[in-house]
């Protein structure tokens, strides 16, 4: 049965069955600054259960939230030097950026060939992921192909019947999705790719990384 928990009222007990329950290879959904997320630890067995509670093609990846840069940095190896130094001018915020993978994660097993999307979700909301599994593999809270969810009240019965949490963090600040942005090209010198273009706007992206050409 699914337990819906309240941001501003759990307790640090709450956030331990949560952590536990993400450990054991289920499904949370997740406040975010965007539009909600359906969650699972980046291992293939739980993030088949995202696939399927979405009904979603499974040759389409699946973002990994970090908490931290540094933490990002540390575990997509060989990251181009410019890369690496472009994520905290972009992140935490409404940004998915696609990074190289110069080899497999280690101790991930989602799917993903030669790049990997990644994001930090700013704070409030934020927060919560501190208290998590990190990285988390996340997507939108949604069947595919349908409206994202800005509220708990907005998630399908078919996706939190799949959960063993659903968090509630109020209604999305934002309430659209990421703006998603290739940063591959930066390791050539190259302007980066909007892929598309959500609340962080393709003329502020370049504004922020402008200071590493």
């Amino acid at each position: 049965m699914t337990s819906v928990l309240k941001l501003e009222n759990m307790t640090m007990a709450d956030f331990e069955h949560v952590a536990a329950a993400l450990r054991e290879g289920g499904l949370v959904c997740l406040p975010a600054d965007t539009v909600y997320g359906l969650a699972s630890i980046p291992h293939l067995e739980a993030t088949e259960k995202i696939y399927e509670a979405k009904g979603r093609a499974e040759l389409k990846p699946l973002a990994l939230v970090f908490t931290e840069a540094t933490h990002i940095v540390s575990m997509v190896t060989d990251l181009p030097e410019v890369i690496a130094a472009a994520l905290p001018k972009l992140m935490p915020g409404p940004v998915t950026c696609i990074l190289p993978l110069a080899s497999p994660l280690s101790g991930m097993e989602f799917h993903s060939a030669d790049s990997v999307g990644v994001r930090i979700v700013p704070p409030p909301s934020g927060d919560l992921y501190k208290h998590l599994p990190s990285p988390l593999a996340v997507t939108s809270a949604n069947l595919s192909g349908q409206p994202d969810a800005c509220a708990v009240d907005e998630i399908l019965e078919e996706i939190t019947a799949a959960c063993d949490f659903v968090i509630d963090g109020g209604r999305s600040r934002l309430c659209a999705p990421s703006t998603i942005v290739d940063l591959r090209p930066l390791a050539a010198g190259e302007q980066p790719l909007i892929l598309r273009e959500g609340p962080m706007r393709a003329e502020e992206i370049l504004r922020r990384l402008r200071s590493l050409e």
